[in-house]
This record gives C-alpha cells, sequence and structure tokens, in this order.
C-alpha cells in the first residue's frame, strides 16, 4: 500500500508530457522575442549614434 501511495504521489509531482511540451514551446516563443528586441535595440542605438554624428558634424 505504501509503495501504491509513493508511485501514485511521484506521477502527480512529475510534470506531463504535454506540460513539458508546452512549456519548451513557450520558451522558444520567449528567446525568440529576446532576439528580435536585442535585434531592434542594436538598430536604435547605432541609427541614435548616427544622427548624434549628424548633429556634431553641423
Amino acid at each position: 500500500m505504501d509503495e501504491l501511495i509513493k508511485s501514485g504521489t511521484r506521477g502527480l509531482k512529475t510534470p506531463s508530457r504535454d506540460s513539458q511540451d508546452e512549456q519548451t514551446r513557450e520558451i522558444n516563443e520567449m528567446k525568440a522575442k529576446i532576439g528580435e528586441l536585442v535585434l531592434e535595440l542594436d538598430a536604435r542605438k547605432k541609427l541614435q549614434a548616427l544622427i548624434d554624428l549628424e548633429e556634431n558634424d553641423c
């Protein structure tokens, strides 16, 4: 009986395969979004540097 309870408890604590797949998908989406935001930030910084150069040259 104790072994049955322990096994059942372990089964409930272990995330299901579907849950793990969903978490993996969400993590991948978040990594992709972070990558997009980093690229956008880099582009904005470069644009601002160019604007600052033009202002200093005038």
